[in-house]
């Protein structure tokens, strides 16, 4: 699952000197940018120099679209879940300031944007600004300096706190350096964003500024600029890039013997999924539900489970693993006086069709039965032609409403492939384990990336293939946009363009 969340308010705060005059009520919550600057050595009316002055970055998210989905895919306790803080540069031509840190912590309180638009004389007055957060809430220090852990009061931003995780009381600060100025910002906000998403913190959003020591050292830094929310370009706007590995994969379409594979059941009732019941009594949790595996007089026996997110389990999914040797010597059948073993069906067919039964636990009850297929892995002389692989979304629409989500069926086909002849024609069903998408503007810009380390952009597989849920949030709306994949395969990576698929988010 990759989801993007885009800034619901954003604006900086500056005690900028005007004229040799403090201007520290001024507001800037609708510029088309973000500045972030420190001026040294400058002059106040009736003093000499050595003044400074600065300013710090304030952003919010509305994340509620992110915490519904925590009670179905999206798992932020997993080891996978990532929430990376995105703001991207704004090349101005001008000289912008090299080797330097900025530090984000996340809002004690919370901040209204304003309307203030005057990046010049800074003449428009409005509640959040140097001096206060909103109408009638100041900054405990202006310029949002008073810090303290989580829990504390009258703190303008927290620099450490117990988010009752079991890793105890740590720093929330995340940094990032800038060594030539032009970078984009993009820190890792997990720790903070899976705290408010299990509410223990509240949803204030965060603070951007330069390191304490780079802010009080003798050296401007002028003017480093991000795009704002209200710039007319969206995909350059502040995004939460919100990602976790929900990807499954059902053997039922790519199974073999010595890997270790998944059997995944789903029951539905109408338009809704329920637990499989049983004397009436439903079945959940681990180890209530037995698949049988056969064939002949071979059986083995698996234990599955209800599938859980974050220790819920979800209402009528079950899933269970297994593991077949190749070598297996149990005994299939017996003829003329000699036993048949699975491991010899195995080596004279390559593939061994077993009846799949799930049954409860007392065996009275069978719930579902089919059949899967088992095969043995690849192993060929070494071959240096590469695959020609063509990926399609086959149900993909032309325009998609802007916060939604959409489930894309995948086929893939290699066109080097020259299947035998068949006396019946029988439906190709192509799964590539190891799949990844990505959505780019058809120019090339890319909005969802192949994110292979947390494997958030990981296709899932079914019965009927591969697949995987698009979610249109923060994609920028009025762009033509495509697909792409990334497959990996034999130890081979491909990437291969859905030339068929143009679409548009509303």
């Amino acid at each position: 699952m990759y989801i993007i969340a885009t800034a619901s308010a954003d604006t900086y705060i500056t005690n900028k000197i005007i004229d040799g005059s403090r201007v520290e009520n001024a507001n800037v919550g609708r510029a088309g940018t973000l500045d972030l600057f420190k001026l040294y050595d400058e002059t106040l009316s009736g003093s000499t120099g050595g003044h400074t002055e600065l300013s710090k970055i304030l952003l919010k998210f509305d994340i509620e679209r992110i915490r519904q989905l925590t009670t179905g895919s999206l798992d932020f306790g997993a080891q996978s879940f990532r929430a990376m803080l995105r703001l991207q540069s704004v090349d101005t031509n001008l000289p912008v300031p090299r080797n330097f840190t900025v530090c984000v912590f996340p809002l004690a309180r919370s901040f209204s944007e304003g309307d203030g638009r005057d990046v010049s004389a800074f003449s428009d007055v409005d509640a959040c600004n140097y001096i206060s957060a909103s109408a009638g809430n100041a900054w405990s220090i202006s310029g949002a300096y008073s810090t303290g852990a989580v829990g504390d009061t009258g703190v303008d931003y927290f620099s450490s706190g117990n988010l009752q995780d079991g890793f105890g009381t740590r720093s929330l600060e995340a940094t990032q350096n800038f060594f030539d100025g032009t970078e984009d910002l993009f820190v890792d906000v997990t720790k903070v964003v899976s705290a408010t998403l299990a509410n223990r913190l509240q949803s204030n959003g965060f603070v951007i500024a330069f390191t304490s020591s780079q802010e009080s050292d003798q050296v401007t830094r002028f003017v480093k600029r991000f795009a704002s929310r209200h710039v007319t370009n969206e995909s350059l706007r502040p995004r939460l890039e919100v990602y976790s590995n929900s990807s499954i994969f059902d053997a039922h379409s790519n199974s073999f013997f010595d890997v270790s594979g998944s059997l995944y059941l789903k029951n539905s009732a109408g338009s809704s999924q329920r637990n499989l019941v049983s004397s009436s009594v439903e079945l959940s949790g681990s180890n209530c539900l037995l698949i049988f595996l056969s064939t002949g007089s071979y059986s083995t026996v698996v234990t599955a489970s209800q599938r859980t997110v974050r220790g819920t389990g979800i209402a009528g999914e079950y899933f269970g693993s297994f593991y077949i040797s190749a070598q297996n010597p149990g005994i299939v059948s017996t003829f003329a006086s000699s036993s048949i073993s699975l491991a010899n069906i195995i080596a004279s067919s390559g593939s061994v069709v077993f009846s799949e039964k799930w049954k409860s636990l007392d065996q009275s009850i069978v719930f579902h039965s089919t059949f899967l297929t088992c095969s043995s892995p690849t192993r060929v002389s070494f071959d240096a032609v590469q695959r020609r692989l063509n990926v399609k979304a086959t149900n993909v629409s032309s325009v998609y409403s802007i916060n939604s989500s959409h489930r894309i069926r995948v086929f893939a086909y290699d066109s080097n492939y020259e299947p035998s002849a068949v006396r019946v024609p029988r439906p190709t069903i192509s799964s590539f384990p190891e799949t990844y998408y990505r959505v780019r503007d058809i120019n090339g810009s890319i909005y969802i990336p192949f994110e292979r380390s947390s494997e958030s952009t990981r296709l899932s597989t079914d019965s009927n293939g591969m697949f995987f849920d698009m979610y249109t949030d923060g994609l920028p709306r009025g762009r033509m946009m495509t697909i792409d994949y990334l497959i990996v395969d034999q130890g081979t990576e491909y990437i291969v363009e859905d030339k068929n698929v143009k679409f548009r988010v509303e």
